[in-house]
Order: C-alpha cells, then sequence, then structure tokens
C-alpha cells in the first residue's frame, strides 16, 4: 500500500471535516421545532463536558445534579440526538484530525452574532499563527524541559483552536503531545471553555482547562482532560510547577470543581523553560 492510500490527503480529510460539520448543523437543526438553536448548541456542550469528566475523569454530584437539570427540558428522542452529536464530533477528533470542530459548527451555525459576543478565529490562521510565534521545529525547546515537556498557557483559550493548532505543530514535529505538552487554558465564558475542553479531551491534550477570568486571576471551576491520569502526569505536574496547582495529599487530585459561589485565586504558572504563546 502506497503512503498516499495509506494516508488520507488534506482535500480528502476536508471533506470528511466538511461533511461532518453538515451531519452535526442537521441533528441540531433538528431541535428547532422546539428550542432555540443557541440553546441547543450550549445545552449539548454543557452536557458533554459533564459526561466526560463524570465518567472519565473525577465523579461530581455537582456535575451530575447540572446534568440532570438540562437533560430534563427535553424529550427521549431529543436526548438520543446529543449522543448522535457527540459520537459525530468523536468520529473527528478521535481520529486524530486536527480542527477546531466546535467552534466551525458555532459560526456555521450563525450563533457568532454581537448578542452573543463570540467569534471564532478561522482554524487556518491559528495554524499561521502558531507556526510564527513556535516555529516549525519544536525539538529543541523539548529537550531543553527538565521534566521533557512543553507547557502552553492560553488565557483566552476560547473553543481552543490556538490550542489544537500548536499540537498539531508538535505532532507534525513527530512529539508525542500525549506525553510532552501540558495546556493551561482559561475562558471566562463556560460554554467556550467547555468546548475547548471537549476538543483537548478527544484530542488527547494533556490540560486543566479553568472557567474564570484571567486578568483577575479568579477560577471558579477547573476540567481535566483523561489523558492526564497517563504518563504520571500528575507527579511530573507537581515536579515542575511551584504554585500549589495540583495538591499531593488529595484524594484525587486530577481535577477540581469548586462551585461558582466558590470562586477562589490560583497563581499562574511560569518558568523560563516555558513556552507561552497569545
Amino acid at each position: 500500500m502506497s503512503a498516499q492510500e495509506k494516508f488520507p490527503s488534506s482535500s480528502v480529510k476536508s471533506a470528511f471535516i466538511e461533511r461532518k460539520e453538515q451531519e452535526f448543523i442537521k441533528k441540531i437543526n433538528a431541535f428547532s421545532s422546539r428550542h432555540r438553536t443557541y440553546q441547543v448548541f450550549r445545552d449539548f456542550i454543557a452536557l458533554s463536558a459533564r459526561m466526560i469528566s463524570n465518567q472519565m475523569v473525577y465523579f461530581s454530584q455537582e456535575l451530575e445534579d447540572e446534568y440532570l437539570q438540562t437533560i430534563k427540558s427535553y424529550a427521549k428522542v431529543e436526548a438520543n440526538l446529543f449522543a448522535e452529536l457527540y459520537a459525530l464530533v468523536f468520529s473527528v477528533l478521535a481520529q486524530g484530525n486536527f480542527t477546531d470542530f466546535l467552534g466551525n459548527c458555532y459560526m456555521k451555525l450563525e450563533l457568532g452574532n454581537d448578542k452573543h459576543g463570540q467569534f471564532f478565529t478561522p482554524f487556518h490562521i491559528c495554524q499561521l499563527l502558531t507556526m510564527v510565534s513556535a516555529g516549525n521545529d519544536l525539538t529543541e525547546t523539548l529537550n531543553n524541559s527538565p521534566q521533557k515537556f512543553i507547557a502552553l498557557s492560553e488565557p483566552c483559550c476560547g473553543a481552543g483552536a490556538m490550542i489544537i493548532a500548536f499540537a498539531e505543530n508538535m505532532m507534525n514535529n513527530h512529539i508525542d503531545i500525549s506525553q510532552h505538552l501540558y495546556v493551561q487554558g482559561t475562558d471566562i465564558d463556560p460554554m467556550v471553555a467547555e468546548m475547548c475542553y471537549i476538543q483537548c479531551t478527544l484530542l488527547g491534550i494533556p490540560a486543566h482547562i479553568h472557567i474564570g477570568d484571567s486578568l483577575a486571576l479568579q477560577i471558579s471551576r477547573t476540567y481535566a482532560t483523561p489523558v492526564l491520569r497517563c504518563y504520571n502526569w500528575m507527579s511530573r505536574l507537581n515536579a515542575h510547577f511551584e504554585t500549589g496547582l495540583i495538591k499531593p495529599d488529595s484524594p484525587d487530585p486530577i481535577t477540581i470543581s469548586p462551585a461558582l459561589d466558590k470562586a477562589k485565586v490560583v497563581k499562574p504558572i511560569a518558568k523560563s523553560e516555558q513556552i507561552f504563546l497569545f
């Protein structure tokens, strides 16, 4: 089998992603007779993020209660559609297609307007920006890191397009992101932070995604991607950072999900060998 037959061309991948986006949009619009499109999209994101965190990382009764409160607004057939939507996202991202799938669908649904205040940068622009900022060869940066990972901070992460583009750049440099990339992303909008969390999870990016205000250094909730349970990540992070972000004496330090009314201040992480973009 030739390399061309084994690995789909970029045009084939683009056509595949475009087809999946259209399927996603069609299923979202299937709710339109009873629900507003924006509400359906927002609820899908909320349900998916809570499902991932509770089933794959650490069970939180608070997240479970929020999940049940959200899903009860929908009929059983509609609840099944949410599962089909998640399967579509999974079919794209979990296969290693680096793209801002949820951000693209959000914009194609014409939800990015002045009322909601969210506009996502096209992914090809993010790819260009990460290459200009970080360069094409990240191997030297990785080799200079004592803990053998690159730390990326995104204080206004949106749906994660910049993070995804940076992870793709690392993969193009033949660097395993699940072992050698750590991300902290923050956004003040819960929905877009959860979009970022879902996409980082399915792409296998080790990350803590915060809902909070980067300027005020206030965090109301933190999600951890499941891959942080692997590759001795927690010990490596505790050895690398000196901010107390991860508590070694906690029974399960993987995730922190404080109630929204118990926002806390956390210190930003910084070390000279880290690479911080944007």
